[in-house]
């Protein structure tokens, strides 16, 4: 840790893994969620819908907001003072869609890149028929002049056609053999608005990078109300974005608003509100990687997530999944005294002092530890608690290198 990478590609160990939030379903479950009609039976019937059986949480997605219930005063205080988060969230909702893919890609690595022991996520189905949910956010629209539309649905082939591009995380859509059968759903911001939903097919991989983890994919519409009305919505996002850039600009190491859209277990939209830290640049890395509080479940991967404050051009966040095993997290912090007091600055040698923002942390004396900080002075063993705050986090990205090569091709003409 601590040392800045030279070549992109040769990135050493990123020590904050966990599980992937891929949602996995049968066929029939996905069918239904692909139908609306069938959906719509399911809820009117009030049959038992599928994140009953989610693990992860215990207080029935109460803190996942749905889009009907969001209003200014679901934002955290003083947030909902601030103008313009408010309705940058309303643009990130609109422009959230759902993901089912059908098949697992036969070329998924069996690890993490530059890991020797984290298990790509879904490696053991690859090369399978295998239903997955996950979620993206659409980031682009071109109209495409003097060429025919090749979309799907397209019956007439009309003159006119727009691309849109959709940025989710890799492990969601790994390649075009996964891409070419995913479905994207937008718009299913309501379980009692089925006939709203618009879906999208025939995608393609324009980019994607599986150490960083994220995924640009494009797909070809010939619907010019839909693509006029993306776009639009594209633009008012990125003024939103821009007008709060220089929110936290200075301090990259302090605590920050995390809002997250997602669709949990291939449902209905869902809102997250919650704070994080860039755990990327505190180790010292070239990368961005994000641990937050946000409320995630099994579906959110691929979802978008704003920082406040966070570079329009220079940044591109998608959850990546979440932490489990808070037993590696506390060799980390053995391992790398220097780390405790970036991650908790109130933090003091020899002192139990609990920062008031990590509740959930606390620290015991070991009189045996012989560790030290660059003080020399003992220092005591952190123990995490299973609540550790941070628990979720996204995927890593590397500014300076991904966002030189993607706009290098003009890839994006609503910025």
């Amino acid at each position: 840790m601590g040392q800045f990478l030279s070549n992109p590609f040769s990135k050493p160990r990123d020590l904050f893994y966990g599980q992937h939030e891929v949602g996995e379903a049968t066929e029939e479950i996905v069918a239904s969620l692909e139908d609306s009609g069938s959906l719509e039976k399911s809820v009117n019937a009030n049959t038992k819908p599928v994140q009953d059986d989610c693990k992860k949480t215990v207080n029935g997605h109460r803190d996942m907001i749905a889009v009907k219930d969001f209003t200014i005063n679901s934002l955290p205080e003083p947030y909902h003072k601030i103008d313009g988060i408010y309705n940058l969230t309303t643009c990130l909702i609109y422009l959230t869609v759902r993901i089912i893919t059908k098949k697992v890609s036969s070329k998924r690595p069996e690890f993490v890149p530059n890991t020797d022991k984290e298990c790509y996520p879904l490696y053991e189905n690859r090369g399978n028929r295998h239903m997955g949910l996950g979620t993206g956010r659409i980031c682009d629209v071109v109209e495409e002049r003097g060429s025919k539309c090749t979309c799907k649905e397209c019956k007439t082939k009309c003159k006119k056609s727009w691309t849109i591009k959709v940025f989710t995380a890799t492990h969601v859509v790994f390649d075009d053999e996964e891409a070419e059968d995913m479905t994207c759903s937008l718009f299913y911001d309501d379980e009692n608005k089925l006939k709203e939903i618009i879906k999208l097919t025939g995608f393609k991989k324009i980019w994607s990078d599986s150490g960083g983890d994220l995924c640009l994919l494009s797909t070809v519409t010939c619907n010019e109300e839909l693509s006029k009305k993306l776009s639009a919505k594209i633009k008012e996002f990125n003024k939103c974005w821009s007008s709060l850039q220089n929110m936290h600009e200075k301090d990259k190491t302090q605590e920050r608003l995390v809002i997250l859209v997602s669709h949990p277990h291939g449902r209905a939209k869902r809102i997250s509100f919650g704070f994080g830290i860039d755990i990327g640049r505190i180790q010292g890395h070239d990368f961005n990687k994000f641990v937050y509080s946000s409320p995630t479940c099994p579906g959110t991967s691929g979802g978008p997530v704003y920082v406040l404050g966070n570079n329009l051009y220079a940044t591109e966040i998608v959850h990546g999944g979440a932490l489990n095993d808070f037993t590696e997290i506390e060799n980390i912090f053995k391992r790398e005294p220097a780390l405790v007091t970036k991650l908790f600055p109130s933090y003091q040698t020899g002192s139990s002092v609990i920062p008031l923002s990590f509740s959930s942390v606390y620290y015991t004396e070991d009189t045996s530890s012989e560790m030290a900080t660059e003080n020399s002075e003992e220092l005591k063993i952190l123990n995490i608690d299973p609540k550790f705050k941070f628990s979720n986090y996204s995927a890593r990205w590397y500014p300076d290198f991904i966002t030189n090569f993607i706009y290098s091709f003009n890839w994006f003409q609503n910025t």
